[in-house]
């Protein structure tokens, strides 16, 4: 090996690191578009006498998205 090459092993280390950053920033960008979306929605106010649900903790809902 010539003095201050780079080990060819490496190249697949840092090959794979780059496919996890990129995995992670279209992760984050999907996350960001969601919760963009998310606060695009209005509010939905329970009427008088109507019981709203929440489908994730099954609480009452009386003001939410």
């Amino acid at each position: 090996m010539l003095r201050g090459a780079l080990p060819i092993y490496l190249f697949g280390e840092v090959v794979d690191n780059l496919t996890r950053l990129g995995a992670s920033l279209v992760s984050m960008y999907k996350w960001r578009q969601f919760i963009f979306k998310l606060k695009k929605l209005n509010d939905i106010i329970a009427q008088e006498g109507q019981e709203l649900q929440c489908c994730i903790c099954l609480g009452n809902i009386t003001k939410g998205k």
